[in-house]
């Protein structure tokens, strides 16, 4: 039997197995595809060096692993929002139009003072809404390198509203 046709069998054997394990964690149906999809990409890529007989733990290594990277994906994004309410939440009353006005035009000197990369890729995945793997894929970084840059966009600022 050759490559493609054992990975057909292990993709038709495993694939809703995977789905429904995703599921179990991700409450997205369709991140849970993608996720399985992406675990897919990643098997055939490294096929040449999975047992057969091991290749059903791999994958699920591969789906979990990639369940708790969303997870934690979602975190940083909740803990943006968060700061994103503080850095704009008025501190004497909601009804005052111009310290609101105020607040968020602190929150865009505070993004303007972020390396332009870093500005750039936290905007993109933020503001636009796009998953890391997508911001990776257009500017032809790693998905590893984006994750870098919300970190560092996240700590600087924390660290600039402090100051200020």
């Amino acid at each position: 039997m050759d490559n493609q046709a054992e990975f057909d069998e292990i993709f038709r054997l495993y694939y809703s197995q995977l789905y429904y394990f995703a599921r179990q964690h991700v409450d997205d149906a369709n991140e849970c595809d993608d996720i399985v999809s992406s675990a897919y990409e990643d098997a055939w890529r490294n096929f040449a060096q999975i047992e057969r007989k091991a290749a059903r733990s791999w994958l699920f290594v591969n789906v979990r692993n990639k369940c708790l990277d969303w997870l934690r994906h979602q975190e940083r994004h909740r803990n943006y929002v968060e700061l994103h309410i503080q850095l704009c939440s008025t501190s004497t009353t909601d009804d005052d139009p111009i310290e609101f006005e105020e607040r968020c035009r602190h929150v865009e000197k505070v993004l303007e003072k972020l390396p332009s990369n870093t500005r750039a890729i936290f905007t993109r995945c933020y503001v636009d809404g796009k998953k890391y793997r997508e911001v990776a894929e257009e500017m032809e970084i790693s998905t590893e390198t984006v994750k870098k840059h919300i970190v560092r966009a996240l700590r600087l600022l924390r660290e600039l509203r402090i100051k200020n």
